[in-house]
């Protein structure tokens, strides 16, 4: 279900569908006005990082609100399937040969209050692996680990992304 019908549905049940719909426009309205200030073309990759270890993250806000590239998964990356999950491991070695402008890291360790990332580690083992220039920003654990999908989570991940974005690089 898509955010618009997920909120529209929602409103239906108090009697508000006209108000959110008003804030519906509104949302997308100034996704599009934050959209038109990401600056060249950068390669987002986002990762979930759970106790040391990373997998890919296919995040609609980065790719499908925002519009920004994703770089390839190389050949070769395996892919796995538990049940109904299904995840991709990524090594630092592996995002390295990614390359990837920014890694924007979702720390579910923070989130549920295990040991955080420390992102110098990562950081520091990129550049050991020649992707000095990949910048790694660690998101807001709880917005985008345990909520998401509604009016206000959209509009601050969006904040979030494009803060990291224009960021300058971190030492």
């Amino acid at each position: 279900m898509g955010v618009n019908e997920q909120v529209l549905n929602l409103a239906s049940r108090f009697g508000s569908r006209e108000k959110a719909r008003i804030a519906l426009e509104e949302l997308w309205d100034y996704v599009a006005k934050q959209k038109q200030r990401i600056g060249g073309e950068p390669e987002v990759l986002v990762v979930t990082h759970n106790d040391g270890k990373y997998s890919l993250r296919l995040e609609p806000v980065v790719s499908e609100l925002l519009g920004l590239d994703i770089p390839e998964v190389p050949e070769g990356t395996e892919t796995i399937t538990r049940g109904t999950r299904t995840f991709t491991p990524l090594s630092p070695d592996v995002m390295a040969v990614m390359a990837p402008d920014i890694i924007l890291v979702v720390d579910r360790s923070a989130a549920i209050g295990s040991t955080p990332l420390n992102r110098s580690q990562l950081s520091d083992r990129l550049a050991e692996l020649g992707a000095a220039e990949s910048r790694v920003t660690i998101l807001s654990p709880g917005l985008w680990y345990l909520s998401g999908g509604g009016l206000r989570s959209i509009r601050l991940q969006v904040d979030e992304v494009l803060t990291a974005i224009n960021q300058p690089a971190q030492k």
